[in-house]
């Protein structure tokens, strides 16, 4: 890395309601294909499920057009429950098709 204070990506959590969270992540794309992303949601996965007993389910959205992405909920252990088609802010008004995924705390995160 050519600056090691620069920022490369970001994952986050966002408790839907009691029993279900969401969490969401970037990547930039030179960095893309070495697991980092994959080792980070799957950290917070166990961190959310071990830590908020009322979490029974999380759930993640990625565009379907970004293979990388949903690959990177695949070896989270997350499913595919379907695919939708949605607004996104950053892509203007054209609605854009998502593969939404999903992982129950019973269900091995591996």
């Amino acid at each position: 890395m050519q600056n090691p204070t620069s920022l490369i990506g970001l994952i986050s959590f966002n408790q839907k309601n009691e029993c279900i969270g969401q969490i969401d992540y970037v990547l930039s794309e030179e960095h893309w294909n070495k697991g980092i992303m994959t080792e980070s949601a799957k950290s917070l996965i166990d961190w959310i499920f071990n830590n908020i007993s009322s979490i029974n389910e999380i759930r993640s959205c990625g565009l379907v057009e970004n293979p990388v992405s949903l690959r990177v909920m695949q070896k989270t252990g997350m499913r595919c429950r379907k695919n939708d088609y949605r607004k996104i802010a950053k892509f203007g008004e054209q609605p854009k098709e998502v593969s939404c995924y999903f992982i129950k705390k019973e269900q091995p995160n591996t």
